[in-house]
Protein backbone atom coordinates (compact mmCIF):
# COMPACT_ATOMS: atom_id res chain seq x y z
CA UNK A 1 0.00 0.00 0.00
CA UNK A 2 1.16 3.33 -0.81
CA UNK A 3 0.12 6.51 1.39
CA UNK A 4 0.23 9.51 -0.74
CA UNK A 5 -1.14 11.83 1.96
CA UNK A 6 2.30 11.91 3.99
CA UNK A 7 5.38 13.40 4.02
CA UNK A 8 8.36 12.51 6.39
CA UNK A 9 11.15 14.50 7.16
CA UNK A 10 14.59 13.37 9.13
CA UNK A 11 15.70 16.81 10.03
CA UNK A 12 18.55 17.45 7.63
CA UNK A 13 18.01 20.16 5.08
CA UNK A 14 14.47 18.86 4.45
CA UNK A 15 11.82 21.20 3.09
CA UNK A 16 9.05 20.73 0.48
CA UNK A 17 7.91 22.87 -1.95
CA UNK A 18 5.57 23.25 -5.24
CA UNK A 19 6.43 24.77 -8.68
CA UNK A 20 2.81 25.12 -9.36
CA UNK A 21 1.39 27.88 -6.51
CA UNK A 22 -1.92 26.63 -6.01
CA UNK A 23 -0.81 22.97 -5.12
CA UNK A 24 -1.78 23.33 -1.37
CA UNK A 25 -4.84 25.64 -1.37
CA UNK A 26 -5.53 22.54 -4.28
CA UNK A 27 -5.89 20.25 -1.68
CA UNK A 28 -7.88 21.97 1.00
CA UNK A 29 -10.02 23.88 -1.68
CA UNK A 30 -13.43 25.18 -0.05
CA UNK A 31 -13.86 22.35 2.18
CA UNK A 32 -13.25 21.00 6.05
CA UNK A 33 -9.70 19.87 6.66
CA UNK A 34 -7.28 18.93 8.94
CA UNK A 35 -3.25 18.91 9.37
CA UNK A 36 -1.83 16.59 11.98
CA UNK A 37 2.13 16.52 12.43
CA UNK A 38 4.54 16.13 15.19
CA UNK A 39 6.97 18.41 15.99
CA UNK A 40 10.21 18.60 18.63
CA UNK A 41 12.69 21.41 19.76
CA UNK A 42 14.87 22.37 22.50
CA UNK A 43 13.27 25.67 23.15
CA UNK A 44 9.77 26.87 21.46
CA UNK A 45 10.01 30.19 23.09
CA UNK A 46 11.55 32.57 20.26
CA UNK A 47 13.14 35.76 20.25
CA UNK A 48 12.04 38.13 17.63
CA UNK A 49 9.29 39.81 16.08
CA UNK A 50 8.88 36.99 12.80
CA UNK A 51 6.53 33.56 12.82
CA UNK A 52 8.49 30.92 13.81
CA UNK A 53 8.26 26.65 13.74
CA UNK A 54 6.07 27.37 10.84
CA UNK A 55 4.65 24.08 8.80
CA UNK A 56 3.10 26.01 6.04
CA UNK A 57 4.56 29.64 5.04
CA UNK A 58 4.07 31.29 1.89
CA UNK A 59 4.46 35.21 1.38
CA UNK A 60 3.76 37.14 -1.98
CA UNK A 61 3.70 40.27 -3.22
CA UNK A 62 1.46 41.04 -6.28
CA UNK A 63 -0.04 44.13 -8.55
CA UNK A 64 -2.84 44.84 -5.72
CA UNK A 65 -1.09 43.94 -2.78
CA UNK A 66 0.30 40.89 -0.41
CA UNK A 67 -0.74 37.51 0.18
CA UNK A 68 0.18 35.22 3.41
CA UNK A 69 -0.27 31.54 3.65
CA UNK A 70 0.71 30.91 7.41
CA UNK A 71 -0.45 27.58 9.01
CA UNK A 72 1.03 26.47 12.34
CA UNK A 73 3.40 29.04 13.28
CA UNK A 74 4.40 30.70 16.63
CA UNK A 75 4.66 34.23 16.87
CA UNK A 76 8.19 35.55 18.62
CA UNK A 77 8.59 36.84 21.82
CA UNK A 78 8.16 40.66 20.27
CA UNK A 79 5.48 40.18 17.54
CA UNK A 80 3.49 43.23 17.45
CA UNK A 81 0.08 41.12 17.63
CA UNK A 82 0.82 37.67 18.26
CA UNK A 83 3.86 37.14 20.82
CA UNK A 84 4.28 33.25 21.59
CA UNK A 85 0.98 33.14 20.09
CA UNK A 86 -0.10 29.88 17.28
CA UNK A 87 -1.51 31.47 14.38
CA UNK A 88 -3.35 30.00 11.10
CA UNK A 89 -3.71 32.62 8.75
CA UNK A 90 -4.55 33.37 4.80
CA UNK A 91 -4.73 36.17 3.02
CA UNK A 92 -4.87 37.79 -0.26
CA UNK A 93 -5.17 41.32 -0.75
CA UNK A 94 -8.37 42.52 0.98
CA UNK A 95 -9.90 38.80 1.32
CA UNK A 96 -9.58 37.16 4.53
CA UNK A 97 -9.43 33.02 3.97
CA UNK A 98 -8.09 31.78 7.87
CA UNK A 99 -7.97 34.12 10.65
CA UNK A 100 -7.06 32.44 14.00
CA UNK A 101 -4.59 33.00 16.70
CA UNK A 102 -4.42 31.27 20.24
CA UNK A 103 -5.22 33.42 23.09
CA UNK A 104 -2.77 33.26 24.99
CA UNK A 105 1.01 32.00 24.62
CA UNK A 106 1.79 27.99 23.47
CA UNK A 107 5.40 28.16 25.04
CA UNK A 108 4.07 26.15 28.19
CA UNK A 109 2.22 24.04 26.05
CA UNK A 110 4.34 22.79 23.67
CA UNK A 111 7.10 20.64 25.69
CA UNK A 112 10.82 21.61 25.22
CA UNK A 113 12.74 18.57 24.31
CA UNK A 114 10.01 16.03 23.92
CA UNK A 115 7.83 15.02 20.62
CA UNK A 116 4.46 17.27 19.98
CA UNK A 117 1.14 16.23 18.29
CA UNK A 118 -0.24 19.48 16.72
CA UNK A 119 -3.21 19.11 14.58
CA UNK A 120 -5.08 22.01 13.04
CA UNK A 121 -8.98 21.37 12.03
CA UNK A 122 -10.50 23.69 10.17
CA UNK A 123 -13.95 23.66 9.87
CA UNK A 124 -15.53 25.24 6.46
CA UNK A 125 -19.36 26.33 7.46
CA UNK A 126 -20.33 27.69 4.03
CA UNK A 127 -19.98 31.44 5.10
CA UNK A 128 -16.41 31.19 7.26
CA UNK A 129 -13.88 28.74 8.54
CA UNK A 130 -13.44 28.20 11.76
CA UNK A 131 -10.08 27.16 13.41
CA UNK A 132 -9.87 24.87 16.11
CA UNK A 133 -5.70 24.17 17.13
CA UNK A 134 -5.01 20.68 19.33
CA UNK A 135 -1.75 20.81 21.08
CA UNK A 136 -1.10 17.17 22.41
CA UNK A 137 -4.91 16.00 22.70
CA UNK A 138 -6.07 19.06 23.93
CA UNK A 139 -8.13 22.11 22.40
CA UNK A 140 -6.04 25.44 22.43
CA UNK A 141 -8.29 28.31 23.70
CA UNK A 142 -8.06 30.91 20.20
CA UNK A 143 -10.10 33.72 18.62
CA UNK A 144 -11.29 33.27 14.54
CA UNK A 145 -11.72 36.41 13.32
CA UNK A 146 -13.98 37.31 10.02
CA UNK A 147 -13.02 35.39 7.27
CA UNK A 148 -15.07 34.33 3.96
CA UNK A 149 -15.67 30.54 2.80
CA UNK A 150 -14.60 31.25 -1.38
CA UNK A 151 -13.03 28.38 -2.55
CA UNK A 152 -9.34 29.17 -2.19
CA UNK A 153 -8.08 26.37 -4.60
CA UNK A 154 -7.31 28.34 -7.25
CA UNK A 155 -6.14 31.33 -5.62
CA UNK A 156 -1.92 32.20 -6.25
CA UNK A 157 -0.12 32.28 -2.35
CA UNK A 158 2.89 32.24 -3.89
CA UNK A 159 5.38 29.84 -3.51
CA UNK A 160 4.47 27.72 -0.55
CA UNK A 161 6.30 25.94 1.42
CA UNK A 162 6.34 22.72 3.75
CA UNK A 163 9.41 23.85 6.81
CA UNK A 164 10.32 26.96 6.43
CA UNK A 165 13.98 27.55 7.21
CA UNK A 166 13.39 28.19 10.74
CA UNK A 167 12.65 24.07 11.23
CA UNK A 168 16.42 23.60 11.64
CA UNK A 169 17.51 19.89 12.84
CA UNK A 170 17.37 21.43 16.22
CA UNK A 171 13.66 22.42 15.73
CA UNK A 172 12.78 19.02 14.22
CA UNK A 173 14.52 16.05 14.02
CA UNK A 174 11.18 14.19 12.11
CA UNK A 175 8.34 15.42 11.08
CA UNK A 176 5.35 13.39 10.33
CA UNK A 177 2.88 15.26 8.00
CA UNK A 178 -0.90 14.45 7.29
CA UNK A 179 -3.64 15.57 5.46
CA UNK A 180 -7.57 14.82 6.20
CA UNK A 181 -10.18 16.36 4.34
Amino acid sequence: MTNTHSLSFDGTNDRASWAANTTIPGLTGNSSHAWSYWVKSSDFTISGSSYYSTLLYALNFYGAGVSTYIYGAIGGSTHATNAGKFVVTSVRGSSTYLNYASDSTVDGVLNNDQWNHVVISVHDTGSARNVTVYINGSAIAGTNGTTNSDDISAIDFGDIALALKHLTPEVIALMKLSLTR
